[in-house]
């Protein structure tokens, strides 16, 4: 029972990590999106 609930618990935070991973990975490639849209359009509205 004991080694059941550690498999749990640390399958769980295996699982947690992982979803941070892919939250700051997406919260990254938006703020980069982001820039690159401000780029884009400075440089547009220059010319």
């Amino acid at each position: 029972m004991v080694i059941e609930d550690c498999l749990i618990v640390s399958f769980l935070s295996s699982v947690w990590r992982f979803i941070q991973d892919a939250l700051s990975v997406f919260r990254w490639r938006v703020i980069q999106a982001g820039f690159i849209v401000q780029v884009v359009l400075i440089s547009v509205t220059e010319f």
